[in-house]
């Protein structure tokens, strides 16, 4: 058979010899194909020599692999096993390369499972290496794994994306992280905006927001910009503000702030402000309450009472609501004063009735929270409103069945401008059409005590 192969690769007739080597894969013993390799090789015919070994490594058994590799021992073979054992990554099945590698790994041949799996990192799809990394760590060669993951991830960002979706499919979520983080580390920004975008396309939104959080939080205000652009060039329906605000959702509320003070750091306020606005308004009291913490601890002059109290003139009664909240528990007092006057004292009372009114909506366990909140609010009416506006008031949340709410304002301005006088005022005010009148139940209480009074001065 040597013989014949020889003669036909002098001959120029390459592919009766290659159809030969392949009959003489599928028909010799491992020992037949070591001999035959021997004799190619004495002769001269290394290319021959390769396609036969390369053809085994893809076509035998792991068994029949690893024995012409321990018949061929000889360090002159030293290169074409490397070579040969490289070739058939693409080739042979996904399953068996693994089981081939730990068994290279087991026998001693180190250098040609470095071959084979560094062929695999560089060549097969990313369920393939995830497969591999799987099963190198099972069998305990956490260093070969390494090798695996490190070579893999010099691949295209296709393939880093294809990459973390088969790692977290095989529970390997630590090394989908990593992958991620790695990326963050040594790709430039153009290629991490392209990974972003592509982690988004193929549903990795979590993924894809924790590598922009990341990326804004640790890349410079150069990249940043680039980042940004980027973002808002690659895709049709995606663009930085839309991808930033789902991060802010997503992340942690110091990891919010610290992205807010990069994008203002790196100059692009509509960005910062977008992170602001996603973070105060669609996140939970805990949430914003640690975001604003972290803002004002680290960068005070962004988060100022008069800035919020115009955000509050601004927002909804819900919005001030949830914004109250967060400040009172993160005990910032002076911007929560500005925010209650901002939103309730300096607006109308029927304004003023309907933030109340959200306040009493809550439910436990922020009903005692809110409760505190509400009454601080009223402490703001009752020092700087007129009594007409909380008369007005009075009637407002009487009438929209909020009682305990009125009988403490109610308390409070008996409190700064006697009873008398708010009797009177209120009385005159049922005929003078200036405030909403008394709903029964409390038109009721109001008589019955101008009743009492005139009883108790007769006597």
């Amino acid at each position: 058979m040597a013989d014949l192969i020889g003669e036909l690769l002098r001959a120029g007739l390459q592919e009766p010899a290659a159809a030969l080597l392949q009959a003489s894969v599928e028909l010799h013993s491992p020992e037949g194909l070591a001999e035959l390799a021997r004799i190619l090789h004495r002769r001269g015919h290394r290319d021959a020599v390769l396609v036969l070994l390369s053809a085994t490594v893809a076509h035998r058994s792991v068994p029949e692999v690893l024995a012409v590799c321990g018949l061929l021992t000889d360090p002159s073979f030293g290169d074409a096993l490397v070579q040969a054992v490289a070739c058939p990554a693409q080739d042979r099945v996904c399953g068996e390369l693994p089981e081939l590698v730990i068994a290279l790994h087991a026998s001693g041949f180190g250098s040609l499972a470095d071959a084979l799996q560094s062929a695999m990192a560089r060549s097969r799809v990313a369920t393939d290496v995830a497969e591999l990394i799987g099963a190198l760590r099972r069998a305990g060669l956490s260093t070969a794994a390494a090798d695996v993951f490190s070579q893999t991830q010099q691949r295209t960002t296709g393939h880093l994306v294809a990459l973390v979706s088969a790692l977290h499919t095989a529970n390997l979520h630590d090394a989908a992280s990593n992958v991620l983080s790695h990326a963050l580390k040594m790709r430039p920004a153009a290629e991490l905006a392209q990974l972003i975008i592509d982690l988004n396309v193929a549903g990795r939104h979590k993924d894809a927001s924790d590598a922009l959080t990341a990326c804004v939080r640790s890349r410079t205000q150069a990249d940043t910009r680039v980042l940004m652009h980027c973002l808002d060039q690659m895709h049709p329906g995606m663009d930085s503000l839309s991808l930033l605000a789902e991060a802010a959702t997503l992340c942690s509320p110091e990891h919010a702030a610290d992205m807010l003070i990069a994008l203002l750091d790196g100059d692009l306020h509509e960005h910062a402000n977008a992170i602001y606005t996603c973070t105060t308004q669609d996140r939970p009291t805990g949430h914003v309450s640690a975001a604003l913490l972290r803002l004002h601890t680290t960068r005070p002059k962004y988060l100022t009472a008069t800035g919020l109290a115009v955000q509050a003139r601004a927002s909804t009664a819900s919005s001030v609501v949830n914004l109250s909240l967060a400040l009172h528990t993160a005990r910032l007092d002076t911007h929560l004063d500005a925010v209650l006057e901002a939103a309730g004292p300096q607006q109308s009372a029927g304004h003023a009735a309907v933030l109340l009114k959200n306040f009493q909506r809550l439910h436990e366990p922020s009903k005692g929270q809110s409760t505190r909140v509400a009454m601080r609010l009223l402490d703001h009416v009752v020092r700087s409103q007129p009594l007409d506006y909380q008369l007005a008031l009075i009637g407002m949340l009487d009438r929209t069945s909020l009682n305990e709410i009125a009988d403490q304002l109610e308390g409070r301005m008996c409190s700064i401008w006697g009873t008398r006088r708010v009797e009177l005022s209120l009385y005159a005010m049922q005929f003078t059409g200036k405030a909403v009148v008394l709903g029964p139940t409390q038109q009721l209480r109001w008589t019955a005590r101008r009743t009492m009074n005139r009883l108790i001065s007769s006597f």
